[in-house]
């Protein structure tokens, strides 16, 4: 049987339904959830700034040097629990060399889980 595109579309949104659905018994708060959002937001871009780093092989001294900085800020901006700016993010990139070209975006509790670095 052929479907329609409006039949997959239905499909994928039923697929997305479901991980959200497996969030909201796990936090079932609206607070609990919009940490859980902030904080996968914040891992995503943390992340991105390291393969950048890794791309470009700096180390958090040479981008500091980069930035002007001292290697304390870019240690606390890679934090994820530090709150970092949009201009801050950009700088970072461009210290490496690289730009954000797209993001992509996933329902919430739909995105993978976080990488685990072993």
């Amino acid at each position: 049987m052929k479907r329609s595109p409006q039949d997959s579309q239905h499909h994928d949104f039923a697929v997305d339904v479901d991980r959200i659905n497996w969030l909201k018994e796990i936090l079932p708060t609206d607070s609990e959830q919009r940490d859980y959002a902030r904080e996968r937001c914040a891992i995503a871009l943390t992340e991105a700034i390291g393969d950048a780093m890794d791309a470009a092989h700096l180390n958090r001294s040479v981008l500091a040097e980069r930035l002007g900085r001292h290697k304390s800020y870019v240690t606390r901006a890679l934090s994820a629990r530090q709150n970092i700016t949009i201009k801050t993010l950009s700088d970072l990139l461009w210290a490496c060399g690289m730009e954000i070209e797209s993001v992509q975006l996933a329902p919430i509790g739909g995105a993978p889980l976080p990488r685990v670095k072993v």
